[in-house]
């Protein structure tokens, strides 16, 4: 079965370190595509040899600015959330304060998306296309 074919909680059986391995080498190769939309999870830009490849990509990257507000009901803190078990608020948070300084040194735009549509959303990112 394909790790694409896996349900969230499904792939922490197979283990973090494997499937952030898949990640990366999957980012790696999507990367090279000459012309694409590429939506990452919040875990994929965190390591070193992540940060490096999409900086040296010469991609547009924008980072979808949301608070824990609006999140929640988005992602649903649930079992099927695996890094956040526990207090799922908390952990999003904390998650989040890590995160959050690689998403802004990564990002060529950054949008605050609480209040947005999806639309208004497409709509400010190709205002800001060259």
């Amino acid at each position: 079965m394909s790790l694409l074919q896996l349900q969230l909680h499904e792939l922490v059986l197979i283990g973090e370190e494997y499937f952030r391995s898949v990640e990366f080498e999957t980012l790696k190769e999507v990367l090279q595509e000459e012309s694409a939309v590429i939506s990452l999870g919040g875990g994929a830009p965190i390591s070193k040899e992540a940060q490096d490849c999409i900086a040296s990509s010469g991609s547009i990257i924008v980072f979808l600015d949301v608070s824990l507000a609006t999140a929640a009901p988005r992602v649903g803190f649930n079992r099927d959330r695996p890094l956040l078990l526990g207090n799922p608020r908390a952990q999003w948070q904390s998650l989040s304060d890590q995160r959050r300084p690689i998403y802004e040194k990564l990002a060529t735009q950054s949008i605050k998306v609480d209040d947005m549509t999806v639309d208004e959303v497409i709509a400010v990112i190709e205002s800001n296309l060259p």
